[in-house]
């Protein structure tokens, strides 16, 4: 432990980048900094709550779309909105300017929600998207590590329904060699289906006092963090589509409850992340 240890300066002062770095040692240590399960820190903005204003490249994101109601099989629906909004700044932050891949009809996105140059979050969209439709799930999964490992995607976002736990390892490998955000979709029905994501959360629609939508999402999983963790602090959180910035936002009127109450314990809390390997 004596390399985790802080120079002091005269007067017993600590220089302020080596308690930057004594921070980042410790995260490494306790397993739960991104490169902890593979992935690369990829910030997606301020303003979201936590553990969603951090995504990570280089690992699979699921996304458990839907509830109960939709166990009889009856058509499930992605998230549009969210997901056209992360990829957004996706593509902001990716520095060589990355393409977004849209594969699955169901994941596509209305032509106007791409086209936004004054938002905030992000800027002209459709013409760095690529959306693809491929006719079997053997050529969806095909289309989908080829994006992954392209150095000129930034984010893929796909429907992933029918996945197995052969087809995820295989599309974590391609994600790993790749430098793009990777957003799947897939049913709620589908969460006893095995997978090697490293994140999965599950989203659905939540009640909204106004005009504008709102979504529920849960962290279930999250490989690499302990107990107590930085994202453990957080399993559910309520986004709002802001229509004037076509942007997400955190409503104001549930803003502190993602924060945990005082004097509060992991074990109080109701269904906490559930930590894998």
């Amino acid at each position: 432990m004596e390399d985790m240890a802080p120079r002091k300066m005269a007067g017993g002062k600590t220089p302020a980048n080596d308690l930057a770095a004594l921070l980042e040692r410790i995260e490494q240590v306790e397993g739960r900094g991104a490169d902890a399960c593979g992935g690369r820190a990829e910030a997606v903005r301020p303003g979201l709550p936590r553990p969603l204003d951090r995504l990570e490249r280089g690992m699979l994101h699921e996304w458990l779309c839907g509830g109960d109601d939709e166990e009889d099989g009856r058509p499930w629906t992605a998230p549009i909105l969210v997901f056209t909004h992360l990829a957004a700044i996706a593509a902001r932050e990716n520095s060589s300017g990355g393409r977004l891949v849209w594969i699955g009809r169901r994941v596509w996105p209305q032509p106007h929600l791409l086209v936004r140059p004054s938002a905030p979050c992000g800027h002209d969209l459709l013409n760095r998207s690529l959306l693809i439709d491929p006719p079997t799930l053997d050529d969806r999964l095909w289309a989908i590590a080829l994006s992954l490992r392209s150095p000129s995607v930034a984010a893929v976002i796909a429907d992933v329904s029918g996945m197995g736990m052969a087809h995820s390892r295989r599309l974590q490998l391609a994600a790993e060699s790749g430098d793009a955000v990777a957003l799947f979709a897939r049913p709620w029905r589908e969460r006893r289906q095995h997978t090697a994501a490293a994140r999965r959360w599950r989203i659905q629609p939540a009640l909204s006092p106004n005009a504008s939508p709102r979504w529920e999402i849960e962290l279930v999983r999250c490989k690499g963090v302990q107990r107590g963790g930085r994202m453990d602090a957080c399993a559910k959180l309520i986004v709002e589509h802001d229509h004037a910035t076509h942007c997400l936002r955190a409503p104001a009127d549930v803003a502190d409850r993602s924060r945990p109450e005082a004097g509060s314990t992991i074990a109080q809390r109701p269904e906490p992340i559930r930590q894998t390997g």
